[in-house]
Formats: C-alpha cells, sequence, structure tokens
C-alpha cells in the first residue's frame, strides 16, 4: 500500500515531523503479507464437495 505516511492521513505530517523523517519515507518491505496470502490460497483454495 505505501500510504502510511502520506499527507492524506492527518496523523502523517505531524509524525514525520515530530520524529523528522525524510520527506519521501516509504515503509520497508514486509513479506509477511505475502507469506500470509500464499499460505491462506493454498491451505484453503476452494469451496469443498459435498460428496
Amino acid at each position: 500500500d505505501q500510504s502510511a505516511y502520506r499527507d492524506i492521513h492527518t496523523w502523517a505530517t505531524a509524525y514525520r515531523k515530530q520524529y523528522a523523517l525524510y520527506k519521501y519515507i516509504r515503509p520497508i518491505y514486509n513479506p509477511s503479507y505475502r507469506l500470509g496470502e500464499f499460505w491462506k490460497t493454498h491451505l484453503f483454495g476452494g469451496l469443498l464437495d459435498v460428496d
């Protein structure tokens, strides 16, 4: 998503100023979401058969 520090969030501007963050900061890549989606897709692949 990479919108955690955008100005559309009211707290983002104050957070950047308070901690003296770089103006164009972006979040660090976090693979945990992809891993969760991978296992969700493979373990819960679809509907079960009635039979």
